[in-house]
């Protein structure tokens, strides 16, 4: 057991950052238990605590502060944590195609994500994984069609 706990907040995490950093890939060091969620607090309160000059869509610097940062800092790639749990960010348009890609499966909800949300909206497309995910959006793409959302559309 104290093998463990110890590989879980201490092992796991330093061994995912060595092999990100030998791909190039740095970012934030991680607090133990709580990651980088602090600092990305403390960036959102000081880019929200004034309100905005002028009503621009420009707003990921107000409300992704840490995003901003962590880009300017880091580069197009850069890894932050969210608890325990590495979050990768990419910034490049090929390579988000490559992860987001038809047959790709690297992405969707994490085991922390699903067990803080599924008392609230259960196990639907927005919380599936994998398969599910997959066939869950193959049983409502027919709901989208062009001809079915122009029924609600007034013109």
């Amino acid at each position: 057991m104290a093998y463990d706990t110890l590989s879980f907040y201490w092992l796991t995490p330093r061994r995912i950052r060595k092999r990100m950093a030998e791909q190039g890939v740095y970012g934030p060091d991680p607090r133990p238990f709580t990651g980088n969620i602090l600092d990305v607090v403390e960036l959102v309160k000081k880019s929200t605590a004034n309100d905005m000059s002028s009503i621009s869509h420009d707003i990921v610097d107000r409300l992704l502060p840490y995003y901003s940062a962590w880009t300017k800092q880091y580069g197009k790639r850069f890894i932050y944590w969210n608890g325990m749990e590495p979050r990768l960010c990419l910034t490049e348009m090929e390579l988000v195609k490559e992860v987001l890609g038809k047959g790709s499966n690297v992405c969707g909800r994490s085991w922390m994500q699903r067990q803080g949300t599924k008392h609230f909206i259960g196990k639907g497309l927005l919380m599936a994984n994998g398969e599910a995910w997959h066939h869950q959006r193959h049983l409502i793409s027919p709901a989208f069609r062009g001809e079915r959302l122009k029924v609600h559309i007034q013109t």
